[in-house]
């Protein structure tokens, strides 16, 4: 897949990875380099590498591999498999 055209859209596969990879970088306990390189190996057959300067725990910046210009960017959304689900649901049925 490196050779893939860089200019357009990642395929839908593509994106859902690139978006489930976004939780290994606010995995808690676990240093940002090690969260970057899980989130890499993840996504690594789609041809797009994080760009760590400009990620974080909420939201992840990826570039593609031939064409930094080429960027997706995941958001994290609302885990609901930790200790505080129901604090969780509980403040997003009160929306």
């Amino acid at each position: 897949m490196e050779n893939e055209k860089s200019d357009k859209n990642p395929s839908r596969e593509h994106s859902a990875l690139l978006t489930q990879a976004t939780y290994q970088l606010g995995e808690k306990g676990v240093n940002k380099e090690n969260r970057v390189a899980n989130a890499n190996k993840m996504v690594e057959e789609t041809g797009y590498v994080v760009n760590s300067e400009h990620s974080n725990s909420e939201i992840t910046t990826y570039q593609h591999k031939n064409d930094p210009n080429n960027v997706f960017i995941a958001h994290r959304g609302t885990k609901v498999d930790t200790d505080r689900r129901n604090k969780i649901i509980m403040i997003l049925l009160q929306i």
